[in-house]
């Protein structure tokens, strides 16, 4: 009986080594295993599909002017946006299979077009990472990275947009430059280009590896990215003029305007944490998997630095360039912290090779410690901390997948207030308008495609005239030049468009029509319309100094009650005309005199003194106190402050202004005295009739002379 008995246990132990060895080697990166692969491409394949099925036809206001290239496209007017030959997306390749798309399946709107090609784009990237990984570090680490990736908010918030597609065809170039080949990654990167101008970052990597490594494949490479791209190159020399989009000058202008718009940088700090990631305090369980990732990676196949080197020269390209941060551009760098992370898996197979031999060497019984014997207590505790830090790790992958997918629709639900009032304001102006209607608006994507009808946009990404007045923070110029049908206002961006309201020419020519509401938003859209008798200047003035930065919790303190406030600054032009500031607190039933002092001088003589009721102010908008030019001003120091007559006390007037020395030609004062930090301001000066720009001319032949008072003296309050 005995005997038998123990026969028994040497064969199960048997057993037990041969699947524990078979185990270790299927975990080799190199070991063929075709049916776990397919098992594991189907899993991503799944999780690609509900992610696509929870966030369908779902995306955000920048990617519709895709989506109405597109349909012009499939409508048989061509690559036009305003019905002109004008490139204002990135992302012609993404527009053309939007178009496509629409084409095979009329059924399917856009917009659902754009979800489907991000579905696939998610499983390529996801599988695509699986396979790199598996290739590089094993298929637990190219397993953890592709579903790390998955569930990455950083990545997901681009849905339905081109970033998906091009993050899937930079990887795919990367993996198959690793697993040897040259003109197919060329290929692809030359298609990434097509989608974003930024996939020339990682082509330059890799051409940089191909010189150090294998020389004579640099040109084959270069040769074959060129050629691929080069029937674009072509078309839209040919075309547009230019094979460059509009929109990369736009954002450029739009950091140097400064109100609501942060560098790189400042965006990715203030967005990622907090609405990004919506301050879910569990996504910092990435911060330790990144630290052992990066060990891991020190350790580890090098080649994953050459991947690793895109993100971050990316994130880099959009630092020195002065970039505008838009969630979309931390999708890259998202990427990369993912792989970073799922690196941090490696451990586990690294812990597996203790555990398995240990295992094997007693028949699978790990609990069979025998710590009491002082030549296994070393080998014991290895075994504890090899299995206790492979569950930490694998417990905190699962951990942030979860995360992941508990947040998975947060910018989904939180754009859908915005996204249903830009939906329901372009149905209305599509049957409410004439289809010859002209509309002007900062944020101009949804309302463009669902209105169908030109747009003037205030933030110059389709309307490039507007690119060097935005970049000095002018929003008044494309309303004053182009004389808009309509001018819609929105109170939450009233930092670009609130000024309208108080300026005399359009308190003249424009009567609101509508007010368009929609539930789930906290504002109407206000909609006017220019009327028969609308009398609108031309734009006779020119922004000079800006200074436009705001800093929410800094504060002067209310203006009223014996408190002042002021600045100092330097005119660079002559003929000085305005003084533009940004109000706070009006509207609240403010009953106060807004009184405008501009002297020479703190202790000089008033040039200028004008007033205006705070109820005539728009809160959180800019101001501007106009005057007769005055002449030789190029060079000269001036100093202006504001008063409240009759405010009472907790119910003054604010003014925005900014911490530190941001404007270096002047100083914010209060109390007549200078103080650390600058007021939120502009200056303006009158141009001179020969500089009136062309096209305004040009489209508005009967108007009045640039020579009349600042815009016109039946204009002036």
């Amino acid at each position: 009986m005995h005997g038998t008995l123990s026969s028994v246990d040497e064969v199960r132990q048997a057993a037990w080594r041969r699947a524990l060895s078979n185990f270790a080697v299927r975990l080799s990166p190199q070991h063929p295993l075709v049916g776990l692969d397919a098992l594991v491409l189907g899993l991503l394949a799944a999780l690609s599909a509900y992610i696509t099925y929870r966030l369908y036809a779902f995306t955000y206001d920048d990617v519709y002017l895709a989506f109405t290239y597109a349909r012009n496209l499939v409508e048989g007017h061509g690559f036009v946006f305003n019905g002109e030959e004008i490139l204002s997306t990135p992302a012609p390749l993404f527009v053309l299979l939007l178009a496509l798309g629409n084409i095979v399946v009329p059924d399917v709107s856009i917009p659902g077009v754009a979800s489907l090609i991000n579905g696939a784009s998610l499983f390529a990237m996801a599988a695509t990472l699986y396979l790199l990984g598996s290739h590089l570090s094993g298929r637990t680490v190219g397993f953890a990275v592709a579903v790390l990736s998955l569930f990455n908010p950083l990545i997901l918030h681009s849905f339905g947009s081109e970033t998906p597609f091009f993050l899937a065809l930079v990887l795919g170039a990367f993996y198959t430059y690793l697993t040897g080949r040259t003109y197919l990654p060329a290929f692809l990167l030359a298609m990434a280009a097509l989608c974003r101008t930024e996939a020339v970052i990682p082509g330059v990597i890799i051409l940089a590896h191909l010189l150090y490594t294998r020389r004579r494949a640099a040109l084959p490479f270069v040769s074959a990215g060129l050629l691929s791209v080069a029937p674009w190159l072509v078309f839209s020399g040919v075309y547009f003029g230019s094979p460059l989009t509009s929109s990369f000058a736009a954002k450029q202008a739009q950091v140097k305007a400064g109100a609501g718009f942060a560098s790189f940088l400042e965006g990715a700090r203030d967005w990622v944490p907090n609405i990004m990631l919506d301050g879910d305090e569990r996504y910092l369980l990435a911060a330790p998997l990144v630290g052992l990732g990066l060990l891991v990676l020190a350790t580890g196949d090098r080649r994953w630095l050459l991947v690793l080197a895109w993100p971050l020269a990316q994130a880099l390209f959009y630092t020195q360039l002065g970039i505008h941060f838009y969630w979309w551009y931390a999708a890259a760098p998202g990427l990369g912290l993912s792989i970073v992370a799922g690196l941090a898996v490696g451990v586990i197979p690294m812990a597996l090779k203790i555990v398995i031999p240990y295992a094997r060497e007693r028949g699978g019984r790990l609990l069979v410690l025998r710590v009491a014997q002082p030549q296994e207590r070393e080998s014991s505790l290895l075994l504890l901390v090899s299995i206790a830090g492979a569950i930490l790790v694998a417990g905190t992958v699962v951990a942030l997948v979860w995360t992941g997918h508990h947040h998975l629709t947060s910018f989904k639900d939180r754009q859908k207030g915005i996204n249903d009032l830009y939906t329901a304001t372009g149905k209305w102006l599509q049957d409410n308008t004439p289809p010859n209607a002209s509309l002007a608006y900062a944020e101009i994507g949804q309302i463009s495609f669902y209105s169908d009808r030109r747009t003037i946009d205030i933030l110059a990404v389709v309307t490039p005239s507007q690119v060097d007045h935005l970049a000095k923070a002018d929003y008044l110029w494309p309303y004053l030049c182009y004389e808009p049908d309509y001018i819609l206002y929105n109170p939450a961006l009233s930092i670009w468009n609130g000024q309208i309201k108080t300026e005399s020419w359009f308190k003249h020519s424009y009567r609101e029509v509508a007010a368009v509401r929609v539930a789930t938003y906290p504002f109407p859209m206000h909609v006017y319309e220019r009327q028969p008798a609308a009398a609108i200047p031309l734009p006779v003035e020119e922004v000079d100094v800006h200074q436009t930065k705001l800093d929410l919790g800094f504060s002067p303190g209310q203006i009223g009650g014996g408190n002042v406030v002021g600045q100092t600054f330097r005119s660079r032009h002559d003929n000085l005309s305005a003084v533009e500031v940004v109000f706070g607190n009006v509207g609240l039933g403010n009953a106060a005199t807004i009184v405008f002092h501009l002297k020479a001088s703190p202790v000089g003589e008033d040039l200028v003194r004008m007033e205006v009721a705070a109820a005539d102010l728009e809160p959180n908008a800019y101001y501007a106190f106009r005057f007769p030019a005055i002449a030789q001003t190029k060079g000269k120091e001036f100093y202006f402050y504001l008063e409240a007559v009759e405010a009472a006390p907790g119910n003054g007037v604010t003014v925005f202004a900014q911490s530190g020395n941001p404007y270096s030609d002047g100083s914010l004062f209060q109390n007549h005295g200078a103080r650390e930090g600058d007021l939120a301001f502009k200056t303006r000066y009158r141009l001179p009739d020969s500089a009136i720009d062309n096209e305004c001319r040009a489209s508005r032949p009967l108007r009045p002379s640039a020579n009349s008072s600042a815009y016109g003296a039946s204009w002036s309050k």
